[in-house]
């Protein structure tokens, strides 16, 4: 047994410790599955696939039964100290509570995403996000200071104040979504200030498979004039991912247990050394007071099997399983859309619109187009999709500033039926 599997083991056993001590939400399910009398002491990792899995959905129902916490969790309420939730932006936000001993776990996760973009003592990081109950505002600023970081807060400022921040106060790390980094670039653009001429030296981003689109990644690192880097993570689970030296995205093993199961059916798939593709599974072992038993996260990825045992993602979170949508016969996802779309740079925003008719979908693409140096962008773009993703697409021209931009997740995808 490596040293990874054997403090995962350990850690395991702690977490389903906790749970059979009165976890009402994971002892019904465990119940139901005939392992309610489990023995912790005894579990082995190979007894990983036991378990059941654990959907969203589960845990957002439950949370309506038994508002407004639901009940996954271990301790008396009077033990947890934080409150987050998640966004929302597929139903109801799903409310996430903390002890102070889980959420130092949650911290040592995002240190380790900091130490591995490079961050030192001297470095000045700015957090360009609104307070409120998003959990990467909070992660972010928070693990910085501990690392010994000039932290700078966005929060209550608009566009154009923290773009004057992070100039004037020399931000040398910029963390936030890759939708508001663009658009961040773009205003600083209108404004006449050279972003890459100023003090930042890396930009950190996560809430959407933004930054390691390859397309996207280039145009921000273009932008800034800095290197672009992608983390994963969710409120339910904090920072799973972080980068590696080789592109790869790591997991932080010892806090989270990764399985990649089939999308449609739930059944496990083994990773190779060439790389899998699934959706992505995570036991979290480290924030014990509301745990996840193999958590079915609904991110699509490529997992990578690494000699030493260790899991790794090729290409980061690819997209959202939910996400995928078939147009003319061809999966689709808003990844692979924006990939096209970012490669044309006079392309400053866009939204795109899958319409479902008798059975048929189409996909509209709207785009603000800045100066176009004598080239027709619309016929472009139009052509771009058909050759990267052999589909016929309408493309459509709308006037500057008439779509919608975004400071956390982006929605630029729509389907109308």
């Amino acid at each position: 047994m490596t040293d990874v599997a054997r403090v995962q083991r350990d850690r395991m056993r702690t977490v389903l410790e906790a749970i059979l001590a009165g976890n009402a939400f994971y002892l019904e399910k465990l119940s139901a599955c005939g392992l309610a009398d489990l023995d912790p002491a005894g579990f082995d990792l190979a007894d990983l696939a036991r378990l059941p899995l654990t959907e969203k959905e589960e845990l957002v129902a439950d949370q309506e039964a038994h508002p407004p916490f639901g009940r996954n969790l271990c301790w008396p309420l009077d033990r947890y100290v934080r409150l987050h939730q998640t966004s929302g932006t597929k139903g109801r936000p799903l409310r996430w509570l903390d002890t102070a001993e889980s959420w130092d776990e949650l911290l040592a996760s995002w240190s380790l995403v900091y130490r591995a973009i490079g961050l030192e003592p001297a470095d000045r990081v700015f957090v360009a996000f609104s307070f409120g109950p998003f959990i990467g505002f909070w992660g972010a600023f928070e693990a910085a200071q501990r690392l010994g970081a000039l932290t700078l807060t966005g929060g209550a400022l608009s566009t154009e104040e923290r773009l004057d921040h992070i100039v004037e106060l020399e931000a040398t790390i910029v963390v936030c979504t890759p939708t508001y980094a663009l658009h961040l670039a773009e205003v600083a653009r209108g404004a006449g200030i050279d972003l890459a001429s100023s003090a930042v030296r890396a930009t950190l981003h996560a809430g959407e498979p933004g930054a390691s689109v390859p397309a996207v990644r280039r145009r921000l690192e273009e932008a800034w004039g800095a290197a672009c880097w992608d983390h994963a993570g969710a409120t339910e689970l904090g920072a799973w991912g972080y980068p590696g030296p080789d592109g790869l995205m790591r997991i932080d093993e010892e806090r989270f247990v990764a399985e990649l199961v089939e999308p449609s059916t739930g059944e496990p798939l083994a990773p190779t050394e060439s790389g899998q593709r699934g959706e992505l599974v995570l036991s979290s072992l480290g924030r014990v007071g509301s745990p996840l038993l193999r958590y079915r996260t609904g991110d699509l990825v490529e997992m990578v099997e690494e000699r030493d045992g260790r899991r790794a993602l090729r290409g980061g979170v690819l997209g959202r399983i939910d996400d995928m949508t078939v147009v003319r016969g061809v999966n689709v996802y808003p990844s692979a859309i924006e990939n096209v779309v970012r490669e044309i740079p006079e392309i400053t925003e866009f939204r795109a619109t899958v319409t479902r008719s008798e059975g048929m979908s189409e996909l509209e693409v709207e785009v603000e187009i800045a100066q176009s140096r004598d080239r027709d962008v619309v016929a472009e773009l139009t052509r771009l999709f058909h050759r990267r993703l052999a589909l016929r697409v309408s493309v459509r021209r709308v006037e500057a500033g008439t779509l919608p931009r975004w400071e956390l997740k982006s929605r630029r995808f729509r389907i109308r039926d």
